[in-house]
């Protein structure tokens, strides 16, 4: 199992992603904007009974706005919390406006000395605007009256503490509520300066761009809550509900698509992420973007259609952290780590409290091999307490690496009891196997996949036992490794594990059933970047080591050179490349190859791959001629695994081989005396 990315919620959730504002107006621009708005909301009071000072200056170009709470006094709980994610989705189709994320919101309580998931009262959030530097607020509130509701919006200069406008309506029924709640909104923006063009374009109805239905709208916020306080697993339950409630909700979808996405969860992403893009038309323009750049990544795997969207999307928003936290997974899984960097850095620079970016970025420098600014990075998020289990998995990992214990249980006790705790497991797991400790592997192996299935995470159990599959086969255990591999096929797997079981039955020969496996997978999946240029050239070159053709099997990896030092590879292209060139006796060449496994240990600290490379390259550097290179290889095979078990094959042929070299260094120095 390759490290999962780590995504925000699509666009229709700004109340936990936080929405960002575009490019800025010019002065005259917003002089126009100012007069025009002056003459508007005159109409405005007469005919809607909107009430405006309009002495009070608007909000200027590069203003953000604190979003404050939405009071409910009508006694329905369907409207808690609803009407506030609401106007902050309508809010959120603007390019001009920028909403501070919530994540910024709740660090500024915490700094406050309040708890983060306060409630905003007036007092509590003029100090919150004040505190981030920001010129405005709004608030809203909802009461009953007789067979109606009143809903009214107040904007409040944040610095005065006065009233910059009021904008109070009464709506006939419930169902009603939401429709009135949008053109409210869209009069706000108006009214903090926003020109009329750019409400015309990204303006469309709040119940349209959401949901008609109250209780669907209201269920989908609670996910988002339970999203951003508790986790990925807790907010499942009401995003199926929404999507249950309202079946055209696309927003429900994507979100359903992005948290199973980076649960590990192939097939359900795919599945809500299709539902969603078929749905894109009852979105706003920023999360049609999210959309569909979701399906390209998801539905067909065609990661240059997802980049190119998300690169709309960057400079379409470019307050939007959302597009370049994405950018940086692709990277990162393509193995462009210099360039997971800078969107990563971009992505913290634009939201700064946020965990995902951290994350991510932290990742990236981890693939570059700087752990020391990969461990600062991760640090930094577990200060802000924004961090993820997977950014708790990192810091293990590195924990791990440098031989801190206390450190890495520190990172243990923190998992423990999470609902995510099988990554912990299994990363523990990945440790023990590298260090060729492969019975305790096993053990731990197996309580992943249970505690994943405890979960209803069925396809991460499957990424495990794939996982333990690959070390099974690279340790030398075939027949152990095809009795897994079989096991992982009857469990019908996403394409991930489908293709790495593929590939130990290649390696353990079974090569004809690798062959139909790869090729039905390419075939229904034919702009799938991983599976037509990464894994799939991986199991077509097992095929053709098999069947002892390494020429084919190095032609084969040419497809995956762009790629092969991405997460997804887990440093298995440089494997292969290095057994094709040991089997034509090109010992230098094979040397390099391994060699460049050694030196880019950040692709996946714990790869089987890894841990076989310093044999792979002793043998290369004996088949060199190299003696004494190739003695130093097998020292430092035979040191990594000073731990490890008895009995594992590729232990036993090292000692062996390594005997062999000692008698020929032996025998050479008695000659040359």
């Amino acid at each position: 199992m390759t490290d999962e990315p780590e995504r925000p919620a699509p666009l229709a959730a700004p109340a936990v992603t936080g929405p960002s504002s575009g490019a800025p107006g010019s002065p005259r621009d917003g002089r126009r904007t100012r007069a025009i708005a002056a003459c508007l909301l005159a109409v405005v009071v007469l005919l809607a009974g909107v009430l405006i000072d309009s002495r009070r200056e608007p909000s200027r170009d590069r203003d953000s706005i604190v979003l404050a709470g939405f009071e409910n006094r009508s006694g329905d709980p369907v409207f808690d919390f609803t009407l506030r994610q609401g106007l902050a989705t309508q809010l959120g189709q603007s390019p001009f406006l920028n909403i501070v994320p919530d994540e910024r919101v709740r660090e500024t309580l915490r700094l406050m000395g309040r708890a983060s998931d306060d409630r905003l009262s007036h007092e509590i959030a003029l100090e919150v605007c004040r505190r981030q530097g920001v010129k405005a607020m709004l608030e809203g509130s909802i009461a009953s009256l007789g067979g109606a509701y009143v809903v009214a919006i107040d904007a409040t200069n944040c610095q005065t503490g006065e009233a910059i406008s009021r904008d109070q309506a009464e709506v006939k029924g419930k169902e009603r509520v939401l429709g009135t709640l949008g053109r409210m909104a869209s009069r706000m923006r108006r009214t903090l300066g926003e020109s009329l063009a750019s409400i015309q374009r990204f303006d469309a109805p709040l119940d349209q761009i959401t949901t008609p239905s109250l209780e669907a709208l209201h269920a989908y916020t609670l996910g988002q809550r339970a999203r951003a306080r508790e986790g990925e697993i807790e907010s499942i339950p009401f995003f199926q509900r929404a999507a249950e409630l309202d079946p055209k909700f696309a927003s429900a979808y994507a979100s359903l698509s992005t948290v199973y996405s980076n649960l590990g969860e192939a097939e359900p992403a795919r599945r809500y992420a299709r539902l969603a893009y078929e749905r894109r038309d009852q979105v706003s323009e920023r999360e049609r973007l999210s959309i569909t750049y979701q399906y390209y990544s998801e539905v067909t795997g065609d990661q240059s259609r997802a980049a190119e969207t998300l690169e709309v999307w960057k400079q379409s928003f470019p307050r939007a952290f959302q597009p370049v936290n994405s950018l940086t997974v692709i990277h990162n899984f393509l193995g462009r780590f210099e360039r997971a960097v800078e969107e990563g850095e971009e992505a913290v620079r634009r939201n700064p409290s946020h965990g995902f970016p951290y994350s991510n970025l932290a990742y990236a420098y981890r693939g570059l091999g700087r752990f020391d600014l990969a461990k600062q990075t991760a640090e930094r998020a577990v200060a802000l307490k924004i961090e993820t289990l997977v950014t708790r998995r990192l810091l293990y990992q590195i924990a791990v690496l440098a031989g801190d214990e206390e450190a890495a249980a520190r990172q243990l006790g923190w998992a423990r009891d999470n609902a995510r705790e099988f990554d912990m497991v299994g990363v523990r797991a990945q440790a023990a196997a590298c260090a060729g400790r492969v019975r305790e592997a096993r053990q731990l192996f197996e309580e992943a996949v249970r505690m994943a299935e405890g979960r209803n995470l069925p396809d991460v159990g499957t990424g495990y036992l794939a996982w333990a599959t690959s070390m099974e086969m690279a340790y030398g255990n075939a027949r152990i490794a095809q009795q897994s591999a079989r096991i992982v096929l009857t469990r019908r797997p996403s394409f991930d594990p489908h293709l790495r079981a593929a590939l130990t039955l290649a390696m353990t020969g079974s090569p004809g059933e690798a062959e139909a496996i790869v090729r039905e997978l390419a075939g229904d999946n034919p702009e799938h970047t991983v599976i037509n240029s990464v894994l799939g050239p991986m199991v077509r070159a097992a095929i053709e080591l098999r069947r002892r053709r390494p020429e084919r099997a190095i032609e084969q990896l040419r497809a995956a050179a762009p790629y092969e030092l991405g997460f997804v590879g887990a440093l298995g292209p440089l494997y292969l490349r290095g057994q094709s060139y040991l089997m034509r006796g090109e010992g230098g060449r094979a040397a390099a190859g391994l060699q460049r496994i050694l030196d880019h240990r950040g692709v996946d600290p714990f790869s089987p791959f890894y841990a076989v490379a310093p044999l792979g390259l002793a043998r290369a550097r004996a088949m060199a001629g190299d003696q004494a290179g190739s003695r130093q290889a097998y020292e430092r095979f035979l040191a990594g695994w000073a731990d490890a078990d008895a009995d594992v094959p590729v232990m036993l042929e090292a000692r062996k081989e390594y005997h062999r070299v000692l008698r020929l260094e032996a025998s050479a120095r008695a000659g040359s005396e």
